[in-house]
């Protein structure tokens, strides 16, 4: 009997380490970069993205092409996006307080473009928990806002699944100040292929990489032997606990 309980308690512990650390790498790789699209372009943001397509009916390659043009920098995305999360340029407003997905707002000075000249101005700008939340709290409370559920062209976007109708739309009811904003979300569009994205879904994009998801969790794996064991680490590259 005490030989079958140690084996059972063994076994519970194995059961609980395989979790963590399965748990672990799979968060990592819901943060890998997508091929073919920019580097901070994540894996769990073009899910998020599809499941408000799927849920809202937003098309998902307007939504990241708004990212790219609102948030990129280069290789890099914008300090508004990477402190506050916010990757579309949200303005505050006091209604925003009580969203799940809203921690607060802080100020940011920034251009924009009124009557043909760029201008410089202080303002609120919504602060949000995750990315995901940033793109949730888009479809889910922005776009859902009259200015914008009540337009031709976004309601257009909609019923058609097309990108390029929800830019027109979002310019039409005045998201951006920017002449060009059209033009430019659908010039990101062409370079990445984004419109694959509007016939996609969760699944689909589950499956675009066969069984390389198990195999990259596992190399991650494999990357960590050699780092050194550390009381309480959870630093990969430099120490961890079991």
């Amino acid at each position: 009997i005490a030989g079958m309980l140690a084996f059972v308690l063994a076994a519970l512990v194995v059961s609980q380490i395989i979790a963590a650390l399965f748990g672990f790498w799979e968060n990592e790789d819901a943060k890998r970069s997508i091929a073919g699209l920019p580097s901070y372009i994540t894996y769990e943001m073009v899910e998020e993205a599809l499941k408000c397509q799927e849920e809202f009916g937003h098309p998902a390659g307007c939504t990241i092409a708004q990212i790219i043009v609102e948030s990129g920098q280069g290789d890099h995305m914008s300090l508004l996006a990477t402190r506050d999360h916010n990757l579309f340029g949200m303005k505050w407003a006091s209604s925003f307080a009580s969203a799940p997905e809203v921690s607060g707002k802080a100020s940011w000075v920034t251009e924009e473009e009124y009557n043909g000249q760029s201008v410089t101005i202080t303002d609120a700008f919504t602060v949000f928990t995750s990315d995901t939340a940033c793109i949730r709290f888009r479809s889910r409370v922005f776009l859902q806002a009259d200015t914008y559920s009540s337009n031709a062209l976004i309601r257009e976007a909609i019923e058609t699944k097309g990108s390029d109708k929800m830019a027109e739309g979002l310019k039409d009811a005045g998201w951006a100040t920017s002449s060009a904003y059209t033009e430019s979300l659908k010039s990101v569009m062409d370079t990445y292929n984004l419109r694959r994205f509007d016939s996609m879904t969760v699944e689909d994009l589950k499956n675009m990489g066969g069984g390389e998801t198990g195999a990259k969790i596992v190399a991650a794996a494999e990357s960590q032997l050699g780092v050194p064991y550390v009381w309480g680490g959870s630093s990969p590259g430099v120490g961890l606990d079991c």
